[in-house]
């Protein structure tokens, strides 16, 4: 109560958007930690309070912003990292960012005010990387916020999807997912959709098995459908599956911004050695 009605008091934002407060626990090492049925932990927190959020109200799924405080930045940042395909943005106000792997941020744009060193680090990554997706503004107010949260949606069906595998999370990006697995190292996939040519091109290590979800909007399943993994090439017809549709809204892999009607698993071979 305190927080929302000292830190959020922008009548736009008040009388605009859902406010969901998350606790963030005080436990050493608790921030970070996944859902833990014997403690409280950060991740499980942003989990719960969302799914809870998405069910009792009319919730617009292109514009669900992460937005963090002091501790809380470290939090958003990270649920972000893990879960790129959920949100339209992440927000950290007065605080900074933890150790996360920027590449995963590649379609989830961030906005900084008042933020410590670490996050300028992070934006100078992402342009390294041909992101230039962070917006720093030290002096921001809440006004600022809102202004950027209105000109950012989220990305619902990028076109070019990077995913660096952790465990247990992040295994997924959008229209791409892994199988659990204990693959050494820092394995990746990176995958790009030629809608032209019906053409998904996929590259990356230690991965032995990744999954597809498919639909219109990134490609015609009318069409045979090619998928590249690491230079081979599978050429495959993907029939629309009600069953398959329904099990994914389900089992939430598809939402209202977000919708898939077939998945498919291919292998990833070894990459070719340079000749």
């Amino acid at each position: 109560s305190e927080h929302l009605t000292v830190d959020w008091i922008d009548p736009a934002i008040r009388e605009n958007a859902i406010l969901l407060a998350v606790p963030t626990p005080t436990e050493a090492g608790a921030l970070l930690e996944g859902i833990n049925p014997s403690k409280e932990t950060g991740m499980g927190n942003v989990g719960r309070l969302w799914s809870s959020a998405t069910r009792k109200y009319a919730v617009d799924f292109d514009r669900v912003y992460l937005a963090g405080r002091g501790r809380g930045v470290e939090l958003a940042v990270a649920y972000g990292a893990n879960f790129p395909d959920r949100f339209a943005g992440v927000i950290g106000r007065a605080g900074d960012v933890g150790t996360i792997v920027p590449e995963n941020l590649k379609n989830l744009p961030t906005f900084f005010a008042g933020a410590g060193a670490k996050a300028g680090e992070l934006a100078d990554t992402l342009k390294t990387l041909g992101y230039d997706n962070a917006t720093l503004l030290p002096e921001g107010k809440e006004s600022d916020v809102w202004s950027w949260m209105q000109a950012h949606a989220r990305v619902s069906n990028p076109t070019d999807v990077v995913l660096y595998v952790g465990s247990p999370a992040p295994n997924r990006a959008y229209w791409l997912e892994v199988r659990p697995s204990d693959a050494q190292g820092s394995p990746y996939l990176k995958a790009k959709v030629d809608r032209a040519t019906n053409t998904i091109t996929v590259e990356g290590e230690g991965v032995p098995k990744f999954v597809v979800y498919f639909n219109d909007v990134l490609l015609d399943l009318d069409k045979p459908v090619k998928v590249i993994a690491n230079g081979t090439a599978n050429e495959r017809t993907v029939p629309r599956s009600l069953q398959r549709t329904l099990d994914l809204v389900l089992n939430s892999r598809s939402d209202p911004g977000k919708f898939y009607v077939a998945s498919m698993e291919f292998d990833l071979p070894p990459k070719p050695k340079p000749k």
